[in-house]
């Protein structure tokens, strides 16, 4: 879903026809999943738009901003770039505002006080951040249930030796697209003044 809303936004945001770009970590699932669900959502569902480039970064901001560079002296009508996580998203974003001044969309996923900064200052068009609220709690909830044997359903599940008895369930945290509209609630200090806490030790 963090690739397919990645997809939408760049798509909505260059007009709905183009061409865009990502970049990949081969070797982390996570990050192969987001580029592999945000390429498949434009062929689907975007067939004005194309994308015409990949590149590694390894999440490495320098690798990615050299790599924006020489992609875009080879396909200078990219209008927007996709990385699955901050470190790439900075480097391209850098390398993007320098060569566009912000007509190149970058979004990246997860975010970071300075991919906030960018964002805050139209230098990075915007990023896609995961429910953090939700997944630290439906994950103690879990364990909560399972530490104090809550789970007992009226079954065989004893017999059979399953855990807990059940099937979990699928739980989708859910995500926010962050922009420069939405920016300054994702900031932890902010989050922290709002409650008279002076740090993150607190």
């Amino acid at each position: 879903k963090e690739g397919y809303a990645a997809a939408d936004a760049i798509c909505k945001a260059i007009g709905g026809k183009g061409e865009v770009a990502a970049t990949e970590n081969p070797g982390q699932l996570n990050h192969e999943i987001r580029i592999r669900s945000f390429k498949e959502r434009i062929e689907k569902n975007w067939p004005n738009v194309k994308v015409v480039a990949t590149f590694a970064t390894n999440q490495n901001m320098d690798k990615a901003n050299n790599g924006t560079r020489t992609m875009l002296q080879a396909h200078p009508n990219i209008r927007g770039i996709f990385t699955p996580e901050a470190s790439s998203g900075l480097g391209c974003a850098q390398a993007a505002f320098e060569l566009s001044k912000g007509d190149i969309k970058v979004i990246c996923c997860d975010i970071k006080e300075s991919v906030l900064d960018m964002i805050s200052k139209g230098d990075m068009f915007g990023a896609i951040q995961p429910n953090v609220v939700m997944q630290g709690y439906m994950s103690m909830m879990f364990l909560y249930m399972a530490k104090h044997q809550l789970l007992d359903p009226m079954n065989g599940w004893k017999e059979s030796g399953k855990p807990w008895g059940i099937a979990l369930p699928f739980v989708d945290n859910g995500l926010d697209v962050v922009n420069k509209d939405n920016a300054k609630y994702f900031y932890t200090k902010n989050y922290l003044k709002a409650r008279n806490l002076k740090g993150v030790e607190e």
